[in-house]
């Protein structure tokens, strides 16, 4: 702390010109020293600190230090990308090149951001069905329900809300498998669960809610739906408790090898009958891999009985 001390009050004696630098090293320590003299070579002496203090403590500093050439490099390529993006006429040669143009160019069209705002939002909600929160009810009697098309939709857009489907380690040996297990997205901690299941959480459901309904309204007047907002409210409610339900079901706590059991693809069927899981499975995955579930192929099922009731 005094060598600090010392050496601030160096800095204000050599601006004053009250004391020449060689003079003040023999107060101070190896280290302070070092620090000093890299102090010293900064500072232009021939500036009046009272009139330009930053000319005067990094002026030599400025003049005798080079940049980092890095630094030059990425503003020379950014201003290079930044002209590439912008140049219109230039048509690039590279499918990736020319997708990120256009890209860049409709970030910058503001009238055709405005103007197309509500396909944008429509369109995938009109693909997963229907936004019963809009009062748009698509599905009539000539057109059946397909929950098994609505689940492979859902899967490339958000991922599946009520199991986790992919390939990892099979804790019974050390290859990879094919696993199910219940939904992680929403409830993958304890303490997320314990909001929808625990009552003395409902003040934060509450909070939730209305801000829930407040921005379907917001969306719904935006469009021009007609959906009132006790519409809005009701289905707001409808979906909180089937959210509740849902979270009641699943297990707290990370998946264990206790909880592992091995099931037949025809054996998920009659687990989980409102999906035809043989086509659920064939329109996620790559064509390569469709032959091991005509072959009626292994999955491993993580919390099968959740799987079950859910």
């Amino acid at each position: 702390v005094m060598d600090t001390r010392l050496l601030l009050l160096s800095l204000v004696l050599l601006a004053n010109g009250s004391v020449a630098p060689t003079s003040i090293s023999g107060a101070l320590s190896d280290v302070t020293i070092e620090v000093e003299n890299l102090l010293r070579r900064c500072l232009n002496l021939s500036v009046d600190p009272c009139d330009d203090f930053y000319s005067y403590v990094c002026g030599n500093g400025i003049t005798t230090n080079e940049q980092n050439p890095f630094l030059n490099r990425h503003e020379e390529i950014k201003l290079k990308q930044k002209e590439a993006l912008e140049d219109i006429l230039d048509i690039s040669t590279s499918t990736s090149e020319q997708k990120l143009k256009n890209f860049y160019w409709k970030c910058l069209d503001s009238a055709a951001l405005e103007r197309d705002d509500s396909i944008v939002i429509l369109q995938p909600l009109k693909e997963l069905g229907e936004f019963p929160m809009r009062n748009e009810r698509n599905i009539s009697s000539n057109q059946p329900f397909d929950f098994t098309e609505l689940m492979s939709k859902v899967h490339y857009r958000i991922g599946n809300p009520f199991f986790n489907l992919g390939v990892g380690p099979d804790y019974t040996n050390e290859e990879m498998a094919l696993k199910i297990s219940p939904p992680s997205v929403e409830f993958e901690t304890y303490d997320i669960r314990e909001i929808f299941v625990n009552p003395t959480n409902a003040n934060i459901l509450e909070i939730y809610e209305n801000y829930l309904v407040d921005k379907v309204a917001f969306i719904s007047e935006l469009f021009g739906s007609p959906t009132t907002r006790a519409e809005i409210e009701a289905v707001g409610k409808e979906l909180l408790a089937f959210t509740t339900e849902l979270a009641s079901i699943l297990i707290p706590g990370s998946p264990k090898v206790e909880y592992l059991g091995k099931r037949l693809v025809s054996e998920i069927q009659e687990i989980f009958p409102r999906i035809d899981w043989k086509r659920y499975l064939k329109s996620i995955t790559p064509l390569e891999v469709h032959s091991y579930f005509d072959n009626n192929t292994v999955i491993n099922c993580m919390h099968i009985d959740p799987i079950a009731e859910i």
